[in-house]
């Protein structure tokens, strides 16, 4: 039988909410920054969110309207180069707004990870954005000694982004872990792909962005990891794996019996 030895979390979306408040405004004032005549709405970056990574979703905007904008590059090693920078300017931009403090983290994610780091399990963050954002999103949700002992790989470390199983197989290769004996966390349709590619156990807690998704493979969908304030309510899986509303080591362990 599998024994739960580590827990994999997504980063935007998972540990706070990011994404409209965080990631889309970031890129909208790297837009505004270089001169460019788009704004990303609400409503329009919820067909972004569905592209795993920063960079690859400027590409494809870029790519869908044939770079057709003043003084863009024309050649494709410039354009990739273009996209590098802008996602570059964007990561900074996204760091100031986590650093204003104006996004809050999700219902019960500081809770589980300190009952994980208590249990000696190991803790990392698996995300396709930018190492240096993530590491930000941690260290504001969970404090400097909590993420101190919590492992952040991101976009950098591969090639291809989720739903490629890719990231989650190098975090794991870098862990020493086996599939089997991790649970994943994660909040859209392309996480849960890639943590099931991965061979690993999903449980999705579904954002802002995602609710209305398809989330087939996962193991137990959630409201949220569930607190004192926003109870866990139960939307897929086995009734039993909750414990008093939240999701807790105990949660995951079961997850790993089905």
């Amino acid at each position: 039988m599998a024994t739960l030895k580590g827990i994999l979390f997504d980063c935007d979306g998972v540990l706070a909410e990011t994404e409209r408040d965080g990631h889309r405004v970031a890129f909208n004032n790297t837009f505004e920054k270089l001169g460019l005549p788009f704004r990303w709405q609400p409503e329009e970056y919820a067909e972004y969110v569905k592209i795993g990574g920063g960079k690859n979703r400027i590409r494809n905007y870029l790519d869908q309207r044939d770079w057709d904008f003043p003084d863009l590059p024309e050649s494709k090693a410039e354009r990739q180069d273009y996209v590098n920078s802008l996602h570059k300017s964007k990561s900074e931009s996204f760091i100031e707004i986590v650093d204003s403090g104006k996004l809050p983290a999700r219902p019960g994610v500081r809770r589980l990870i300190q009952e994980a780091l208590e249990n000696d399990l190991t803790v990392a963050v698996v995300s396709s954005s930018a190492v240096a954002s993530v590491e930000k999103v941690l260290l504001h949700v969970v404090g400097e000694e909590m993420a101190a002992k919590i492992r952040v790989f991101g976009g950098e470390h591969v090639t291809d982004s989720k739903p490629d199983p890719e990231l989650y197989l190098y975090a794991l290769g870098e862990l020493g872990l086996s599939p089997e004996d991790v649970v994943v966390v994660e909040d859209t349709r392309i996480g849960c792909l890639a943590g099931t590619r991965a061979g690993c156990k999903v449980l999705i807690t579904p954002s802002h962005y995602s609710h209305n998704e398809d989330f087939e493979g996962a193991t137990a969908i959630v409201s949220c990891l569930g607190s004192e304030e926003e109870p866990a309510k139960l939307l897929k899986g086995s009734p039993e794996i909750l414990d008093e509303q939240l999701v807790t080591v105990g949660t995951l362990r079961k997850m790993l019996e089905r």
